[in-house]
């Protein structure tokens, strides 16, 4: 993505941040069925680096510039499909999930992908380093929700990122999924 489109303006330090965080959960989602490795290297990474092409049109909406981007530029070696797909993982990864529904129903491994790249969003949103705890995912029950352990003293010195959680459950309840955030 880099090579052949070099001329847009890609936002580093957010594709160069989330991919870690991303990773890991998609390593848990993968070991539980909900993706196979195949599922999620390729689009993972693609969409990181695509997620931030949007900031230099406008900061405010940049996941639906990027979005818009991904689907209709001239990608040599993706098909439209395959554009689409990327696109749709891009506009997932901020805002109203609502919007995804239809998209979530007719492929849940495409949930299951907008949930890492969410959560890596949530938790780079300043796009400064942070020592992150020890976060563990695990598949909701029904295969219609996530499970987020994570460490309480941290979330509370994180406020932003403890508020932003929470509202990440009603964002994934508006889609039919389950969003359990345990603080242990």
């Amino acid at each position: 993505l880099d090579a052949s489109h070099a001329g847009w303006r890609l936002d580093r330090a957010l594709a160069d941040s989330l991919p870690t965080l991303s990773r890991e959960r998609l390593k848990v989602l993968t070991k539980s069925g909900a993706l196979t490795r195949a599922d999620g290297t390729a689009a993972r990474g693609i969409a990181l680096c695509g997620s931030g092409i949007g900031i230099s049109i406008a900061q405010g909406a940049y996941h639906k510039h990027s979005a818009y981007i991904l689907a209709y530029a001239d990608m040599p070696g993706f098909s439209r499909q395959e554009q689409g797909y990327l696109s749709n993982l891009v506009l997932a990864q901020r805002g109203k999930l609502s919007k995804m529904r239809e998209a979530f129903e007719d492929d849940p491994k495409l949930a299951a992908l907008a949930f890492c790249l969410r959560t890596a969003v949530i938790f780079y949103r300043s796009r400064r380093t942070l020592k992150l705890p020890r976060l563990t995912v695990t598949r909701g029950s029904g295969n219609r929700g996530y499970r987020l352990d994570i460490d309480a003293s941290w979330l509370a010195d994180n406020t932003l990122v403890a508020v932003a959680l929470e509202k990440e459950k009603d964002e994934w309840a508006s889609c039919g999924y389950e969003l359990d955030v345990v603080q242990g």
